[in-house]
């Protein structure tokens, strides 16, 4: 009794991302070059297959963050407000 294994292209997960063919190439050289620098580490076909799922997710959040048209004139909505802790030392006791 053995689990169907899980693919890269997410055959058994259902909320695995639809790459496109240039994302997904992406992810197959990314997946490759993990197991051959790394490919000891991994212990069987479910391993690699998490680390694929995971880089999937990476390529495609990357590929919808392209996706953003921006103008020349855009920013970052961040403004850096650093944290300034409450005084507590107002009154001084002699």
């Amino acid at each position: 009794m053995s689990d169907p294994e899980p693919t890269r292209s997410g055959a058994t997960d259902p909320d695995a991302p639809t790459l496109s063919p240039t994302a997904r190439a992406v992810a197959d050289a990314r997946l490759a070059a993990v197991v051959a620098r790394h490919g000891h580490r991994l212990a069987d076909n479910e391993d690699r297959a998490r680390v694929g799922r995971a880089i999937e997710r990476q390529v495609d959040l990357a590929e919808q963050l392209r996706r953003v048209p921006l103008a020349n004139h855009d920013e970052p909505e961040i403004d850096f407000v650093p944290f300034r802790a409450p005084d507590t030392d107002t009154e001084t006791t002699l």
